[in-house]
């Protein structure tokens, strides 16, 4: 079977069970990279030498972004987590080959899969959000309004980026601050505003919003009414980034914020766990080892024995 048809067949198995949309997208657009590069030749025909070429054309030649996108840059290279989710799909496209019999065997099992390094997860400082608000709020009207309730939404929910594009208008309470939220897998969670970020999204749907195109009735909306898409608002993020001076401006990292300051401030893992849309504990448990090291940093400062000179 040629590797497009193949590609195929396992992008329909994925919708078929019901993966979300954005998921099923992801792995079709990374096996088209790996289709771009590899020729539509035979599935047989690729061996692990082959895929272990291609891990190193994605370190060192492939351009995330081609000519002509608003985020092509042709410096610009994928990190070594999205080249791991790279080797991570054709893992699982080359198993779905075995299973169906298309390939002998996974030939992923002699690619070993490449390493990340463990990133320490740092949040903005305080003093950071209040810059990247008044970058948003120097435009004026109606951009300002939207972007500086986007800042506000993303530090007080923790979403991903692609929950906060596809969250509607009937999704969010203005009365409580609960929003509904579509995250990974298809899975509702429900997360909360309180009442800064309620009364600045108020503000921006009810005087800001321009008038949805059909169809198109999204929490945050384009200057012409259609729902902003996730490289959007990634490339907002990284302009009021630049012109606030404020580095490393990004979606994950509000969520890594919005989970240290919840647990920093009394909340507990397992509300913290459901506040952020995780299956298990062990990101969680990362987010707490570090507000241990705050707490015990804090306290090596604070000691009164220590301070005080007492032997």
């Amino acid at each position: 079977m040629e590797l497009q048809k193949a590609i195929q067949g396992f992008v329909l198995k994925l919708s078929v069970e019901g993966k979300s949309p954005n998921y099923v997208e992801w792995c079709g657009h990374i096996l088209a990279v790996f289709q771009r590069w590899a020729g539509n030749r035979k599935v047989t025909d690729i061996r692990p030498d082959d895929v272990k070429q291609y891990i190193h054309y994605l370190q060192t030649e492939h351009i995330p972004y081609g000519e002509g996108h608003p985020l092509h840059r042709p410096t610009n290279r994928l990190s070594p987590h999205s080249i791991k989710a790279h080797w991570a799909v054709l893992s699982a496209f080359f198993a779905w080959a075995a299973r169906e019999g298309i390939v002998e065997r996974n030939i992923m099992a002699d690619v070993r899969r490449p390493k990340t390094p463990k990133l320490l997860k740092v949040g903005f400082t305080a003093e950071e959000v209040r810059r990247l608000i008044k970058a948003a709020e120097a435009k004026g009207g109606q951009r300002a309004a939207r972007d500086k309730a986007i800042l506000l939404f993303l530090l007080d929910t923790g979403c991903r980026i692609s929950e906060v594009v596809n969250c509607r208008c009937s999704d969010v309470d203005f009365t409580t601050g609960r929003v509904k939220i579509r995250g990974k897998g298809a899975k509702e969670r429900f997360v909360y505003l309180g009442r800064a970020a309620r009364k600045v999204v108020w503000r921006y749907v009810n005087l800001h919003r321009p008038e949805p195109l059909p169809g198109q009735d999204y929490l945050f909306l384009t200057h012409d009414g259609r729902q902003m898409k996730r490289w959007g608002l990634a490339s907002l993020l990284k302009r009021l980034g630049r012109e606030a001076g404020v580095e490393n401006v990004h979606a994950h990292r509000f969520r890594h914020t919005a989970a240290i300051e919840f647990l920093r401030n009394g909340g507990d893992v397992f509300t913290l766990q459901r506040m952020l849309g995780h299956s298990t504990l062990e990101m969680v448990r990362q987010y707490l080892a570090l507000v241990d090291d705050d707490l015990a940093a804090a306290h090596r400062r604070a000691s009164p024995a220590d301070n005080w000179g007492l032997r």
